[in-house]
């Protein structure tokens, strides 16, 4: 079975591990861990009532996401109007 319909069968109040959480981000388990200890901001909240084990609920992961779609579609007028690198030479 592949990865994106396991991630369909789990339920919202489904406790998950490092493995589904990679696969949801698209990204892989190392690419978790990595982020979890340098970068914690940049996962969904996790559950800390494992102590040092990594896990989150599956419903707060895909709440996550979602808003994290919404953030990333608006446009940045700033960004697009910064160019990094030697100016072009005028023709």
């Amino acid at each position: 079975m592949d990865p994106v319909t396991k991630l369909k069968l789990i339920s919202d109040d489904q406790v998950v591990g490092v493995a589904e959480v990679a696969a949801l981000l698209g990204t892989t388990e190392g690419q978790v861990y990595k982020l979890s200890s340098q970068q914690p901001q940049c996962l969904p909240p996790r559950l800390k009532v494992f102590g040092r084990r990594l896990a989150w609920r599956m419903g707060t992961c895909r709440e996550w996401v979602r808003n994290l779609e919404q953030v990333t579609d608006l446009p940045d007028p700033e960004r697009q109007t910064v160019r990094f690198g030697r100016p072009r030479k005028a023709l």
